[in-house]
C-alpha cells in the first residue's frame, strides 16, 4: 500500500533543525524529498568536516573519516531523502535547481530574509517555473517588519517568545530548556502548513507562498501565556514544576543516580489513596494535608514528605504502584531508559535503521501515528554528502553521466565539502 503522500515531490533547501525535520516527516509520509546542499556550504548540522572524539555527537564517539556524513543529530532528522549537492552561486547550479523545481510539488527554506530573492529564486520566479509550486519560507521573525533580518536559533526563540520566562526555577528564571522545544515545534506548524496547501490545491489547482515567522509559531503554541497577561492582566512566572490547583505535583527523586518520577495528586481521594501507598494513613486526617487547599499552603511540607518516601524506592517501582492506586504518575526516563521501555517496545516504536558511511544499525525514532490503510515507513537512511545527485540529475534531468562528471570537476556538485584534501573544489 502506498503512503499518504506518495506522488508529491519536495525541494529541501532547509537546515539544521526546524526545516529539517518537518521534511522529514513529509518524507515520512511518502513524500520524495530531495535534500540540496552545496559542497561550500553543507547543512551545519552535518558538524565540524574535521572532528575530535569527545563531543558525544557520532556513534561510539568515533568521528571517522567522514565525520559530515555520521553526525547523530544530521543522521536523525534526514531520513527518507535523497541528498544531492548543488552549487547555487554559479548559472549551471540554478539553472539545475530551477529545472527541478519544474518537476517539483514544495519547495521548503529556512534561509535568512532576502537569500531566495538574491538568487533569483524568490516566490514569484518558482512560480514562473511551476504555477501551481508551494513554497515555504521560514524566516526567524517574519519577511517584514524590524527585525526581518535577524536570524536565531531554537535557544534565542526561547527567550524572545516568554518561554524561558516560565521554565527554569525561581529565583534562577530565565532558563532554556536545552532541548530547543521551537524547532521541533515550529517543524510540526511547518508540515500542518504545508498538508493544508496541497489540500488547497487539490481543490482549486493554485499552489501558494507560505511565510511561516518561527517567533510567532512559536507563541501561537504558548496562548496561556498571553492569555494571562492581556485578559488577567498577570505575567506568569517559573512555576517550579508547581501546580497553581493541585498539591503535590512535581518531580520526586527517586532511588540511583539522577532518577525522578512526576506525580499529580488531583483529588483528596487521590491524595487518601498516596498516603495508603506511602503507609503514612495518619496523614489522610491531618487538617494541614485533608484538603487541596490546605496542601497548597504546606505545599513545602507535603513535598518533603512525598520525596522521603520517593527516595527510597525505584522510580518504576513507585511509577507502578501509584498508577495502581489511581494516581497520575509516570517515571522520567532518560535515553537509554527510553530504548529498553516496555511500552514502546511494545508499540515497536523504535526502528533498527542500517545507516552508511559506517555509522552502522541504530535504533530510530519511529511514528508518532499509525495508518491502517497508508502506512509509513523508512524507506532509505540518511544520505551522505551528494549521494544522489547523480541519480537525481541523471533520472530526472537526463544528463549524461560525462555531464555529472564535468559538474564535478568545476565544483558545482561534489560528495566531499570544501576544505577536505581531496575535495577538488
Amino acid at each position: 500500500m502506498a503512503p499518504p503522500l506518495d506522488g508529491l515531490r519536495v525541494l529541501d533547501l532547509s537546515q539544521v533543525w526546524s526545516g529539517p525535520l518537518a521534511t522529514r516527516i513529509l518524507g515520512d509520509l511518502g513524500a520524495e524529498v530531495i535534500k540540496v546542499e552545496a559542497v561550500h556550504r553543507p547543512d551545519p548540522e552535518r558538524g565540524p568536516i574535521r572532528a575530535s572524539p569527545g563531543t558525544g555527537t557520532y556513534p561510539q564517539d568515533d568521528p571517522g573519516d567522514e565525520p559530515y556524513n555520521r553526525s547523530g543529530r544530521f543522521v536523525e532528522y534526514n531520513r527518507n531523502k535523497y541528498g544531492i549537492t548543488l552549487n547555487l552561486a554559479t548559472d549551471k547550479g540554478l539553472s539545475l535547481f530551477k529545472r527541478l523545481v519544474g518537476l517539483s510539488d514544495v519547495v521548503i527554506e529556512n534561509f535568512s530574509v532576502g537569500v531566495m530573492d538574491r538568487l533569483g529564486l524568490g516566490y514569484p520566479q518558482l512560480r514562473d517555473l511551476k504555477p501551481d509550486i508551494i513554497m515555504l519560507s521560514m524566516p526567524a521573525f517574519g519577511a517584514t517588519g524590524p527585525e526581518k533580518g535577524f536570524v536565531a536559533f531554537g535557544p534565542q526563540q526561547e527567550c524572545l517568545t516568554g518561554l524561558a520566562g516560565i521554565t527554569g526555577y525561581e529565583p534562577q528564571s530565565p532558563l532554556v530548556s536545552w532541548v530547543f522545544y521551537p524547532d521541533p515545534t515550529v517543524a510540526l506548524f511547518a508540515v500542518s502548513a504545508i498538508l493544508t496547501a496541497i489540500w488547497h490545491r487539490s481543490a482549486t489547482g493554485a499552489g501558494q507562498h507560505i511565510e511561516l515567522a518561527q517567533r510567532e509559531a512559536v507563541i501561537f503554541a504558548l496562548p496561556e501565556v498571553v492569555l494571562e497577561r492581556t485578559i488577567a492582566e498577570k505575567k506568569l512566572t517559573p512555576a517550579n514544576n508547581q501546580h497553581p490547583r493541585y498539591a503535590p505535583h512535581g518531580c520526586y527523586r527517586c532511588l540511583g543516580d539522577d532518577a525522578w518520577v512526576a506525580i499529580a495528586v488531583r483529588t483528596d481521594d487521590e491524595w487518601r489513596a498516596l498516603c495508603r501507598c506511602m503507609d503514612r494513613k495518619e496523614l489522610a486526617d491531618d487538617s494541614r494535608f485533608a484538603t487541596s487547599n490546605s496542601r497548597l499552603d504546606n505545599r513545602s511540607r507535603v513535598n518533603g514528605i512525598l520525596e522521603a518516601w520517593t527516595r527510597q524506592r525505584d522510580h518504576y517501582e513507585v511509577m507502578r504502584q501509584l498508577q495502581a492506586s489511581g494516581i497520575p504518575a509516570g517515571a522520567v526516563l532518560n535515553m537509554a531508559e527510553m530504548l529498553t521501555d516496555e511500552h514502546y517496545a511494545d508499540r515497536g516504536f523504535f526502528i533498527p535503521i542500517e545507516y552508511s558511511a559506517g555509522v552502522g544499525q541504530h535504533p530510530s525514532l519511529g511514528f508518532p501515528w499509525r495508518f491502517s490503510a497508508t502506512p509509513a515507513s523508512v524507506r532509505m537512511p540518511t544520505p551522505r554528502l551528494g549521494e544522489h545527485t547523480p541519480h537525481v540529475l541523471g533520472n530526472l534531468l537526463g544528463l549524461s553521466d560525462e555531464e555529472v562528471r564535468a559538474l564535478e570537476r568545476q565544483g558545482i556538485i561534489g560528495t566531499i565539502p570544501h576544505g577536505v584534501a581531496g575535495s577538488g573544489c
